[in-house]
């Protein structure tokens, strides 16, 4: 069974990979691994994901561009960061691409979330639990 779905994985990856657009983005904050980091987008239609690393630490999240000029994202990520999170993270995304997100120029983006670290006031310890 494993084998057949990996079979199944890997033959529709070469189809996924020639509609995608791949960007890299260098910047600071939680979306990019902390102070500074680079983060690298994979776009499938109106989809984001993507990854980043940075300085003092790492994160993998997922966007939805909103609109047809593709200026706004909202989505989730998860990672950590070694000054501030270094337990972990989970956050809700925003981005604004100022030309769209296909375009070269400048994003601008906020997250809201919490820290492994923080009191759980949302009820999403259980994410973080070393027993899961």
């Amino acid at each position: 069974m494993k084998a057949r779905f990996l079979f199944l994985i890997l033959s529709l990856l070469p189809t996924s990979a020639a509609i995608a657009e791949n960007t890299l983005a260098v910047g600071f904050g939680y979306q990019y691994g902390g102070v500074i980091g680079v983060k690298y987008n994979v776009k499938d239609q109106n989809n984001v994901f993507f990854g980043s690393l940075g300085v003092i630490g790492a994160a993998l999240g997922y966007q939805h561009l909103t609109n047809e000029e593709e200026n706004h994202a909202f989505g989730v990520m998860i990672g950590a960061e070694a000054l501030t999170s270094e337990e972990g993270f989970a956050a809700l995304t925003y981005n604004y691409y100022a030309n769209g997100f296909s375009q070269p120029g400048w994003n601008f983006g906020a997250s809201l979330g919490a820290r492994r670290t923080d009191d759980d006031l949302v009820g999403i310890s259980w994410a973080f639990s070393e027993n899961a």
